[in-house]
Parts: structure tokens; C-alpha cells; sequence
């Protein structure tokens, strides 16, 4: 997946928030499904060149990456939830079970998103 945007504000040294427009899965004719609210993102890239804010760069992350990510953001802690309710359900009452698998829901959550930090971040490059 490659993308291209401008840099907004330079992080740190190596470091820089990019200004998208994202794509749509339905091809950017957003107009006729009605399903995408917002098509500006911003990522946090790096970039060992000398940029300044307002300078065009392009992006480039793989798309294996990129399905992983949602993947571990969206789905696996839905799927620790349910799997927790079925285990705790099975040896405590409804209601706690309810409370618990949620509980433990939002933990994996944090730990995914503080484990996502150590990942490394897409490298932009200059145009």
C-alpha cells in the first residue's frame, strides 16, 4: 500500500505526522454508498531526509502489515472477549461472567495497542 500526503508537524528528529487521503474499499465513490465518514488521516512515519512542514512525501507499508494491524486493533480483542465469557461463564455466574470477559477485554486491548508501539513505523520518503 502506498500513499502519498504532507507532512504536518515534525515529531523528533526521525520522525514526522503525514496527512492523508484515504482510500475507500469502495473505490472513492463514497458519495454512492454513504458509508465513509472522514477521508483525511494522519500516520506517523519516518523519514531520514530533511523535511519541513508542507512538504509532499510518499508512504509505503505492506499490505500484510496493514491487515495485520486491523486484525490485532479490531478483531482479536473481540475475540478474547467471547472467549472469555465462554470460559468464565462456564465456571461463575452470568452476570460476572459478563463483567470479567469484558474486563479482560479492555486489558488485552491496552496491551495490544502499548505492544503496537515497538512495531516499526512505515518510512516516508521525499518527493
Amino acid at each position: 500500500m502506498k500513499v502519498t500526503g504532507s507532512v504536518v508537524k515534525r515529531l523528533d528528529d526521525h520522525k514526522i505526522l503525514v496527512e492523508i487521503i484515504r482510500t475507500s474499499a469502495c473505490g472513492g465513490n463514497c458519495h454512492s454508498c454513504g458509508s465513509c465518514t472522514g477521508n483525511q488521516s494522519q500516520i506517523m512515519a519516518r523519514c531520514t531526509e530533511p523535511v519541513e512542514v508542507g512538504d509532499r512525501v510518499s508512504i509505503e507499508m505492506s499490505s500484510n502489515r496493514y491487515f495485520l494491524l486491523s486484525f490485532l486493533v479490531f478483531l482479536l480483542p473481540l475475540m478474547v472477549i467471547v472467549a472469555s465469557y465462554l470460559l468464565l461463564h462456564r465456571w461463575i455466574g452470568e452476570s460476572a461472567s459478563s463483567l470479567g470477559a469484558v474486563l479482560i477485554g479492555v486489558i488485552s486491548f491496552l496491551a495490544i495497542v502499548l505492544g503496537m508501539r515497538k512495531l516499526k513505523i512505515p518510512k516516508a520518503e521525499k518527493l
